[in-house]
């Protein structure tokens, strides 16, 4: 049993399936909390889930780590060895700023739309403070765009 002070912090990697716009980061890891073995029993309404869990589970600390980021479904096991790190209070916002990374419209994954919606977070690019540089963003999607298969 805990008791005191306690922090949630949420450790994550991304996955991007560019054949659907789809991307899991800090948001989607939030789904391992969920105690059921076979989790498909939540993939018809996934978007609904991870808000929820958001709301139960809301991370004082979010880190997705991008040094490896999957690309595709997982059994293909491809990756974009990348390098680099997203980090902060807002879990809406990194997945925000990752999405923009890896030339993802925040505004086309209907989980962070939801979240942001519900005020549970930031998803407007233009309000969220980035350190770091527009070489480092230009490398990482020169460096996915290197390995990804071409759109059709």
């Amino acid at each position: 049993l805990l008791t005191g002070s306690r922090m949630l912090i949420n450790a994550a990697t991304i996955k991007v399936d560019p054949g659907v716009s789809v991307i899991g980061a800090s948001m989607k890891n939030l789904f391992g909390l969920l105690p059921e073995v076979d989790k498909s029993v939540y993939h018809n309404r996934i978007d609904d889930a991870l808000v929820d869990l958001l709301q139960a589970f809301k991370p004082d600390l979010t880190v997705v780590d991008l040094t490896e980021i999957a690309i595709g479904q997982r059994e293909e096991g491809r990756v974009a060895k990348v390098g680099g790190v997203v980090v902060g209070t807002d879990p809406v916002a990194v997945d925000t700023v990752c999405c923009d990374l890896v030339g993802i419209d925040a505004f086309k994954v209907p989980y962070i739309v939801k979240a942001y919606e519900l005020g549970l977070g930031e998803a407007l690019i233009d309000r969220i403070m980035v350190r770091g540089t527009k070489y480092q963003k230009q490398k990482i999607l020169d460096s996915l765009k290197a390995q990804l298969p071409p759109r059709k």
